[in-house]
């Protein structure tokens, strides 16, 4: 609940610093910026010294790579099953890429 009340909060700063007019249009976007390039690169350098390796850290790191292959295979077998050229196979493999890759915590 703290979070929920947290997050409305800041939506709710969001809104008002909008109607500020000196406020640039752009700032949106920067602020976004700084907390992908900044923020949470800086996080994840101080949460590493404190993470403890164990078999749990398997699932986080290994799903990903599941999803992808489970997702290719499935494409695979569609194209064969339903007769796709090599085109439509080839864009959905492609999509199959870019769609679990958030997955992996890459922002990019």
């Amino acid at each position: 609940m703290e979070a929920f009340v947290i997050t409305l909060s800041f939506l709710l700063i969001g809104m008002a610093i909008r109607r500020i007019p000196a406020v640039p249009e752009t700032t949106g976007n920067v602020l976004n910026q700084f907390v992908i390039f900044v923020s949470l690169p800086a996080m994840v350098l101080l949460k590493i010294p404190d993470l403890t390796f164990s078999t749990n850290l398997l699932v986080p790191v290994l799903l990903p790579w599941a999803m992808l292959l489970l997702s290719a295979g499935l494409v695979l077998i569609l194209s064969r099953l339903l007769n796709w050229d090599r085109a439509t196979t080839g864009c959905l493999m492609l999509l199959v890429l870019w769609a679990t890759r958030p997955s992996s915590g890459s922002p990019w």
